[in-house]
């Protein structure tokens, strides 16, 4: 009831907003940065939970540089380039450093030129976009799908428990043999693990989706296992368009 009313009051102060339903929830879009702001402080206000979504004037744009070797500080990086934030990728069973780079730059019209870039700290390097995750983003703060802790405004949830706290500050500290998920409410795992099923129904991942692999699925879903095949007057081998791989 509490959200409807902080809704009703939303569409009353702010008329040109535009709701949307999505994903189970209420997309509220605003008419300008300067009603984004008031909503937010409104909703912060009437002590609501909300996930913000970036505006495309305040996203970063997220760029990959390869090539630049390991042991160079990021401060380096920093130095050269208008950065906000920098991460070096590593391997954490060998507890190593990759020679790979994450670096977002605030958007402008010449932050597209850094896909131009050649060389940087003296290493010739190629610049890349960030692949585009398969699987659904899950927010460390309350264990909810498609947003990250950055930009989440919903109460803390601890995975172990259940509780309005961080799971690193929950006061069970070894690992439960047979814990409840707070996500899907099945016991044997918590909401940190890839297999539980509320991950797998947003997971957008095709599995087996090569073109080799739709064209036997196809097949067998024509022909069945039988050693004689049906007679087909058009496509016999019944092949999977180019737009079906992934």
């Amino acid at each position: 009831m509490g959200l409807l009313c902080t809704r009703g009051e939303i569409t009353q102060k702010f008329p040109c907003t535009n709701d949307t339903l999505f994903r189970a929830s209420i997309k509220i879009s605003a008419n300008s940065l300067e009603d984004r702001n008031d909503i937010i402080i409104l909703l912060q206000d009437e002590k609501q939970e909300f996930v913000l979504y970036e505006s495309i004037a305040e996203k970063p744009i997220k760029v990959i540089f390869k090539g630049i070797h390991a042991s160079t500080p990021k401060e380096y990086v920093k130095q050269e380039l208008e950065v906000t934030t920098i991460i070096q990728f590593k391997n954490f069973k060998e507890q190593s450093l990759h020679s790979v780079f994450q670096v977002d730059i605030k958007r402008s019209a010449q932050a597209q030129q850094i896909f131009n870039i050649t060389h940087l700290c003296h290493f010739k390097i190629t610049v890349e976009s960030p692949r585009r995750r398969n699987t659904a983003t899950t927010c460390y703060k309350c264990a909810e799908f498609h947003h990250t802790a950055k930009n989440c405004h919903h109460n803390l949830r601890c995975i172990k428990c259940g509780k309005n706290h961080a799971t690193r500050d929950c006061n069970i500290q070894e690992n439960l043999p047979n814990p409840t998920c707070i996500n899907c409410n099945s016991t044997g795992h918590t909401a940190a693990w890839k297999g539980c099923p509320a991950f797998s129904k947003f997971n957008t991942k095709q599995v087996n989706s090569s073109y080799a692999n739709i064209t036997k699925r196809n097949i067998t879903q024509q022909y069945g296992n039988h050693t004689q095949p049906k007679e087909i007057a058009q496509d016999p081998f019944n092949l999977p368009s180019l737009n079906e791989v992934k």
